[in-house]
């Protein structure tokens, strides 16, 4: 009796999660063109954003190599949203459609450095610098999504999302 009483409330329990699993179709609000239209704004800001920059700066520097800023900006700089005036900047573009790119860099001692990797969202995904994997030189190789290939013996591995 007991078996068959635990047997029928687990299957009430699994009745019930599977009820709750999905919502009811009358709790789905009807979407609009604005809501479509808002969705669409929002989710494709950032990578339209992110490449109008992209081909705006490709004119000046090539692919895969480190651009180095030589002054600081002023209130007039418009590269970048919101520089830091006390900053000089690096930028790279990556193009990891031939394959992985190596970053090196020298060992820093008490110097603050930061390599921030941004995805077409401009979401952060990856960090090498003092406060991520300190000051010592490195080797970190940046691969394309889901790469199976060859990569330098001891870099780091770092996957870009896009």
């Amino acid at each position: 009796m007991a078996g068959t009483a635990a047997r029928a409330a687990a299957a009430l329990a699994v009745g019930l999660l599977t009820a709750c699993a999905a919502p009811h179709p009358a709790a789905e609000p009807e979407r609009t063109a604005v809501d479509v239209a808002t969705d669409g704004y929002v989710y494709g800001y950032a990578p339209v954003t992110l490449a109008r920059t992209r081909a705006n700066m490709l004119c000046l520097l090539p692919v895969n190599r480190l651009h180095h800023q030589s002054a600081t900006a002023d209130p007039t700089s418009r590269v970048v949203v919101a520089p830091n005036v006390d900053t000089l900047y690096s930028i790279a573009w990556l193009d990891l459609r031939e394959g992985p790119v190596l970053l090196t860099h020298p060992e820093a001692g008490d110097r603050y450095f930061d390599f921030q990797f941004l995805d077409i969202y401009t979401d952060v995904f990856a960090n090498v610098g003092t406060r991520a994997t300190g000051s010592a030189a490195g080797a970190h190789v940046v691969v394309p999504p889901g790469w199976d290939g060859p990569l330098p013996a001891g870099a780091a591995v770092i996957e870009s999302p896009t």
